[in-house]
């Protein structure tokens, strides 16, 4: 049986990656450094764990972040996480 902590922490994954995790356009008009990925990464993936969860688990260890196909791509599932808690988060090379 599921927990509605890991079925919360999957909807949060799927929503991250189809962007609906509470991005925004912002409308850059130079690609992200590396740097510059996973400071948003990790943004993205801490503010919907802590309106969901009250909690902001994720580091620059949590997970390294990749650039693949003209996207980039942090996280995944990690059932060994802090609290139990992973995400998933994938934007284009502009942040978007």
């Amino acid at each position: 049986m599921v927990s509605s902590r890991v079925r919360g922490l999957l909807l949060l994954t799927m929503l991250l990656a189809l962007g609906c995790g509470g991005t925004q356009d912002r409308h850059a008009t130079s690609a992200l450094s590396q740097s510059e990925a996973l400071e948003l990464a990790l943004s993205l993936a801490n503010e919907e764990c802590s309106s969901k969860f009250s909690l902001a688990p994720f580091d620059g260890s949590s997970s390294p972040i990749e650039f693949t196909d003209g996207r980039w791509h942090w996280g995944g599932l990690d059932l060994a996480g802090h609290a139990g808690l992973s995400a998933s988060v994938s934007f284009d090379a502009h942040g978007n």
